[in-house]
């Protein structure tokens, strides 16, 4: 009697296909749902019907794969740069669109500060940033400054934001069309009663509404002016100061002030 032949499994055409860019948007999903915290490469194997140890043939660890979520962030953020602009509206328009991350991803933002120069698509970010800079009229000692001034306020400003996502002062139960003024007033009204009530705090019952809500952009983008206004005056000095010295080398030695002269020399009279 012949021995009845096993049929092969078909194969299966459902099989995930794993990249770098699948899992960390998957990651991303994760975060935004659950939070930092619950992040692990078995709830996102599970997330992606595959069994953890495979997404270690693409991150080698939680920390690779954060890295990898930034990465992923950084690629939104450079789709939405309008191209062609000039260099000053490109670097505004980046520091907008790093801000946006931490209103649409709260979890993940606090760590795009981090972590610059740990990946090749990081690297390659930085560098069109700071090309930016540079095309822009800055130098590298002017570039740096503006950078930090410009990230440090951008991520404090979007930490801010998410901060008040998570535990706003007005109450998310406020009414539909309830004033945005009002509302953080009462929830102030509402909060300090636990420390002898808002008489006491006259300061913050009056500022903190203008602080909340819709005001966190108008604020945000009263800070860009005031950087990129001072920024601009700088670069019109700077090209201001390198006519001023190019015409002054074109001044006859004859002309010129005493204290330019070289020493012993006397001044004769033009006429």
């Amino acid at each position: 009697m012949k021995k009845q032949k096993m049929a092969l499994p078909e194969p299966d055409t459902t099989r995930v296909r794993l990249d770098c860019e699948r899992i960390a948007q998957a990651a991303l999903s994760l975060i935004d749902r659950e939070g930092i915290e619950q992040l692990s490469m078995r709830r996102i194997g599970a997330a992606l019907g595959v069994e953890a140890m495979a997404l270690y043939h693409h991150f080698r660890n939680k920390a690779q794969l954060l890295d990898g979520v930034k990465d992923h962030l950084l690629g939104q953020l450079e789709a939405c740069l309008t191209p062609g602009i000039a260099p000053l509206e490109t670097i505004r328009e980046n520091f907008c669109a790093l801000r946006q991350i931490g209103v649409d991803h709260p979890d993940i933002f606090p760590s795009m500060g981090s972590g610059r120069y740990r990946t090749d698509r990081a690297m390659q970010y930085q560098e069109r940033l700071f090309g930016a800079f540079y095309a822009a009229g800055l130098d590298a000692e002017q570039s740096a400054r503006y950078y930090r001034l410009l990230s440090s306020f951008t991520l404090g400003a979007g930490i801010a934001q998410t901060a008040h996502a998570a535990a706003p002062v007005a109450a998310n139960t406020a009414p539909a069309g309830a004033d945005p003024v009002a509302e953080p007033a009462r929830a102030i009204d509402h909060a300090s009663r636990s420390f002898g009530g808002a008489r006491r705090y006259p300061n913050v019952r009056q500022i903190t509404p203008f602080m909340e809500g819709p005001n966190m952009d108008t604020i945000f983008q009263f800070g860009l002016d005031t950087i990129f206004s001072t920024l601009r005056a700088e670069l019109a000095w700077r090209t201001q100061s390198r006519v001023n010295s190019a015409n002054n080398a074109a001044i006859s030695p004859t002309l010129l002030a005493p204290a330019q002269m070289r020493p012993g020399e006397m001044r004769r009279d033009p006429t």
